[in-house]
């Protein structure tokens, strides 16, 4: 067998994974709270349960195929008139071609760019080969690293997303590429949560609770009411976007992982729990 080549990404992710390794013990015996949408939360789960941690499932949205509208179903049937084909979360990957093999629509955009391993991943699910993976740490770094990829040739874009994906991801767009959003999935709040997972965020009876969007800090204040405090939650987020909305909301996260990723997360609790012993 050959040697074995790492990508930039499956580096990173290593070298992530062995800093988990390294100090797991500071998370031993820690209880977290993931909010990722049911059946995701596989990958947490089983670096919680390396690192001697418990993860206690508590889905705050669920995420759909969204039909699509008359404009974007148009989009869709040309696809062979873009230059490059833009994805920004796996999910845009996985309920695009979703809606590609339900309209039988042939596979023949020449470039396509995803943000992140683990939505080159979910390309690569598909058979195809992403011509530029960024290394963005959020949507408005990836659009200054297109901008480079693009060098002014100012292409025709498809840009797949989900329905509350910020407006200003299309202007920044806009601004390096001549931009068509079509809208193939979306995000709503879970129906019938579980009641005895929020009694214990109420009662405070975990040590983090991982949030990944703003949509799931919305929609667990909803579930908590207005006479919860919400300063009173121990958050982790992922990235600026998700930190910001915290903030917003009158969040102070404890922890934010400036990487995507179960294994940034981890590690960035990681972080936060050996600087408060050292």
């Amino acid at each position: 067998m050959g040697q074995k080549y790492w990508t930039k990404s499956e580096t990173l992710i290593n070298l992530r994974m062995a800093t988990i390794q390294k100090e797991n013990s500071m998370l031993t015996g820690k209880t977290f709270i993931s909010t990722r949408p049911a059946g995701k939360a596989k990958g947490m789960q089983q670096l919680c349960q390396q690192a001697g941690a418990t993860l206690v499932d508590f889905p705050l949205i669920e995420v759909s195929a969204l039909p699509l509208k008359k404009a974007e179903a148009e989009a869709l049937q040309q696809l062979s008139a873009f230059d490059w084909l833009v994805f920004t979360s796996a999910n845009g990957v996985h309920f695009f071609f979703q809606h590609l093999k339900k309209t039988g629509i042939s596979w023949n955009v020449p470039n396509i760019a995803v943000i992140g391993a683990k939505t080159d991943k979910e390309l690569l699910k598909q058979g195809v080969k992403a011509t530029f993976t960024g290394q963005a740490c959020s949507g408005e770094a990836f659009v200054e690293e297109l901008k480079n990829v693009f060098a002014n040739d100012n292409p025709r874009l498809l840009w797949p997303t989900g329905n509350l994906a910020p407006d200003i991801r299309t202007q920044q767009l806009q601004k390096i590429a001549r931009v068509t959003r079509i809208n193939v999935y979306q995000n709503q709040p879970v129906e019938g949560v579980k009641p005895s997972v929020l009694d214990q965020v109420k009662a405070g009876n975990y040590d983090l609770i991982f949030l990944y969007s703003p949509s799931a800090i919305q929609n667990l204040q909803q579930l908590l009411g207005n006479c919860f405090k919400l300063s009173n939650l121990k958050v982790a987020c992922i990235g600026p976007t998700t930190e910001k909305a915290c903030h917003q909301f009158g969040l102070q996260p404890l922890v934010v992982a400036q990487h995507p990723g179960d294994e940034a997360l981890l590690e960035a609790a990681t972080a936060h729990y050996s600087n408060l012993q050292s």
